[in-house]
């Protein structure tokens, strides 16, 4: 049972960091406006830190619930279907405050581990970047497959004045 346990989490871990992913990728402008007016990396990594907690702790939520609801709903059929006679409250639930405080603990856990590289990724983008994303999604070109975006991306950097003037030849 640990070893489903685990692998759950995982799971939920790898699913967790794709989505931080995409929403690093999708806000890529909103990252470079928050560096031009002088946001820290440490502002940008702490943003995306409290998104990944505050959706492991809603999904951790859910999951109380509907754990919760899954325990009294078998209660049910066990009280209908096997014994019976009697009703499903006369089975107490057997879920403890301390199993609920660490499945929210480990979740949460689990979901900041996931989120650190997307916060990280997020915080180190460069300036200029985000403002050739900006200039590629305003000319429609976003949906260009992914190599012609990388050599948009090298003819981009060898253009720009600093890079040229140090580019021998």
């Amino acid at each position: 049972l640990g070893v489903i346990a685990a692998m759950s989490l995982v799971v939920g871990g790898i699913g967790i960091a794709n989505v931080m992913l995409v929403s690093v990728a999708e806000r890529i402008p909103e990252i470079g406006i928050r560096k031009a007016v002088g946001g820290s990396r440490l502002d940008i990594a702490v943003q995306f830190l409290m998104e990944v907690l505050i959706l492991c702790l809603i999904g951790s939520a859910l999951g109380v619930l509907f754990g919760y609801a899954t325990e009294r709903g078998l209660a049910a059929a066990a009280v209908r279907f096997i014994v019976r006679e009697g009703t499903a409250s006369d089975w107490p639930s057997q879920v403890s405050m301390a199993s609920i405080a660490v499945s929210v603990a480990v979740g949460s856990l689990t979901g900041l581990i996931a989120g650190l590289v997307p916060a990280v990724r997020a915080a180190r983008m460069s300036p200029s970047r985000t403002e050739w994303v900006m200039k590629m999604r305003s000319t429609g070109s976003a949906f260009l497959p992914f190599w012609t975006h990388v050599s948009m991306l090298t003819r981009w950097r060898l253009n720009t004045p600093a890079i040229a003037a140090s580019t021998p030849g």
